[in-house]
């Protein structure tokens, strides 16, 4: 796990995490983008925020599936490499919004993502 916190000005921060997994054989990318977000959400947000954004984004030189939740603010890409085995990012903002620039940060640090250990596509 790689993770890196900035101070954004007096009361923001954002932190971003880069980690491999182990999992269960059979899940699949969405259900972990769904718990990487889960501990960060209120039911009360869940109720009443809009529902995460999902897309295919690059991640490493493989297809993410990206959830972006403007709510929390937070964004995740996932991709299973093989049955069990997990790479995901994530980048969550404290005291500010996840604007353009730090998602073009967050962008850039996916696709520069190496897979160790795993074959190539």
């Amino acid at each position: 796990m790689y993770r890196f916190v900035a101070i954004l000005g007096q009361a923001a921060a954002a932190e971003l995490t880069v980690q491999r997994m182990e999992l269960r054989p059979g899940a699949d990318a969405i259900e972990v983008c769904y718990a990487l977000l889960s501990p960060h959400t209120s039911l009360l947000r869940s109720l009443l925020a809009r529902p995460p954004e999902r897309s295919v984004e690059p991640l490493g030189d493989r297809e993410a599936t990206e959830l972006r939740d403007t709510a929390i603010p937070m964004v995740v890409r996932a991709v299973v490499l093989s049955p069990g085995l997990v790479y995901a990012a994530s980048m969550r903002v404290e005291g500010a919004t996840l604007d353009e620039s730090l998602y073009r940060l967050f962008d850039l640090t996916c696709r520069s993502v190496e897979f160790l250990d795993t074959p190539t596509p």
